[in-house]
């Protein structure tokens, strides 16, 4: 069976990936507007072991938390402690059951990577009928250059490559840039709307 991330992702280190030293590089209070989190549904894609959750978790007025490593999403409920806001769904993406047009705004931070090529657009084409029209899609990626950490250099996904993935399927760029010298963001917007009765219909048909 095809996973959307590949086999080894639950070789993360939940503590490697929860160290505080990681703060000083990627700081999700410098790449995440507030205003795409207060008082908005939002959902953390591939949320690992909290990381950005639990920062999102301050303002969000309901917070989904998925990945498809239950290892990772029991660090995930240690690190962020359970709230009657936060649901914990242990799924891949291509997958996940999250309300048609629910949520405001969607993170995909550090993960895109991961997903098997052959699955990239469908867990794309998932997150966008999960997001509102107009809704938010913040993308945070390795560049594709060699560095001490981060995924390998084979995994990484070029910025203009990953750019693409987003546009083809009517995502519009807000905002683009680094975080810090060895990953970069987007910041997107979920610009063509789903009719919903289309969106059942086409799913009936597969």
């Amino acid at each position: 069976m095809k996973h959307d991330i590949k086999p080894d992702f639950n070789h993360f280190n939940p503590k490697l990936l929860l160290n505080p030293e990681r703060k000083k590089n990627e700081n999700p209070e410098k790449i995440i507007p507030i205003q795409y989190l207060k008082n908005k549904v939002v959902a953390d894609f591939g949320c690992g072991s909290g990381f950005y959750s639990n920062y999102i978790k301050k303002f969000a007025l309901k917070l989904y938390c998925i990945d498809p490593s239950k290892n990772l999403l029991d660090a995930a409920k240690k690190y962020i402690k359970l709230n009657k806001k936060i649901l914990f769904i242990n799924s891949k993406i291509s997958d996940v059951a999250i309300p048609f047009k629910s949520v405001d705004t969607g993170l995909l931070a550090n993960v895109f990577h991961d997903i098997d090529p052959n699955l990239r657009k469908k867990s794309i084409k998932k997150i966008k009928q999960i997001l509102k029209h107009d809704g938010i899609l913040i993308v945070v990626e390795w560049k594709k250059v060699k560095t001490e950490s981060g995924p390998p250099y084979k995994l990484r996904i070029d910025e203009k490559k990953c750019i693409s993935y987003f546009i083809d399927l009517k995502f519009k760029i807000i905002k683009k840039f680094n975080v810090g010298a060895q990953q970069y963001c987007l910041i997107l917007k979920n610009s063509i709307k789903i009719n919903k009765n289309n969106h059942d219909a086409r799913n009936s048909k597969k």
